[in-house]
């Protein structure tokens, strides 16, 4: 299974969770030394494991595609004019950025590849602009190719315990032993789902702003309200 998301913390994570050893990770568990607790609950509390799956098998689609001219080639002079003025402030060097580039088209082929293949795809989204644009665009890229894809959507609220929750923007804030939590949430995404998903990001082509949030348009597909994102 190709497991993909859509910023490089994301994939570093992903990469962690899928070979997670909570022995070998001490630091995972520090943050969350804050009170006096009973055996009960730290184990529960601190109950983390492995995704699973061969670490190596993670693609970064994180070009992103929530800023910026989409109008043309998703790595065209265009784009890259946008990273080099992000990138700015950063001090990042044209040797960086073109590595960049390299990474993410590598990554783009190895998705292309895979879904050809008949390899499983997983993705990984959340309602974080970057995320639903990326997945957008991953939908239009995927159009026209018969394969397996299945979605985990990064709930808006998860519970922790009885009376605790805890409050996600996006997979960067999920410690690499919780994410085999959010497995169940994983759906299978049809072909209609993803033709209609597809359009989204024509539409986003079209309008070509240059900041994008994404609205739940889709509330008239009822089959399909899960996949698309509200952005604020």
């Amino acid at each position: 299974m190709l497991e993909v998301l859509f910023s490089d913390s994301e994939k570093g994570l992903i990469k962690a969770a899928k070979k997670y050893n909570i022995k070998n990770m001490p630091g995972e568990v520090v943050g969350y030394i804050e009170k006096k607790t009973t055996k009960a609950e730290s184990e529960k509390h601190f109950e983390e494991k492995a995704v699973g799956g061969n670490h190596q098998d993670i693609v970064n689609i994180g070009f992103l595609l929530d800023i910026g001219d989409i109008s043309g080639e998703i790595d065209g002079n265009e784009r890259q004019n946008v990273f080099r003025k992000v990138w700015g402030r950063f001090g990042f060097d044209n040797k960086e950025q073109e590595q960049f580039f390299q990474d993410q088209r590598k990554d783009m082929e190895k998705l292309l590849s895979a879904a050809k293949d008949g390899i499983p795809i997983r993705i990984w989204k959340s309602s974080a602009p970057y995320s639903a644009c990326g997945f957008y665009y991953v939908c239009h890229l995927l159009r026209n190719i018969d394969c397996n894809i299945s979605v985990v959507s990064l709930p808006e609220y998860y519970p922790i315990s009885e009376n605790e929750t805890v409050e996600y923007s996006h997979w960067g804030e999920v410690d690499a032993g919780k994410f085999y939590q959010f497995l169940p949430f994983e759906k299978q995404l049809t072909n209609i789902e993803k033709r209609i998903i597809s359009d989204r990001w024509h539409g986003l082509m079209e309008e070509n702003a240059p900041l994008r949030a994404i609205i739940n348009r889709c509330k008239k597909y009822n089959k399909v309200v899960n996949f698309c994102d509200t952005a604020h």
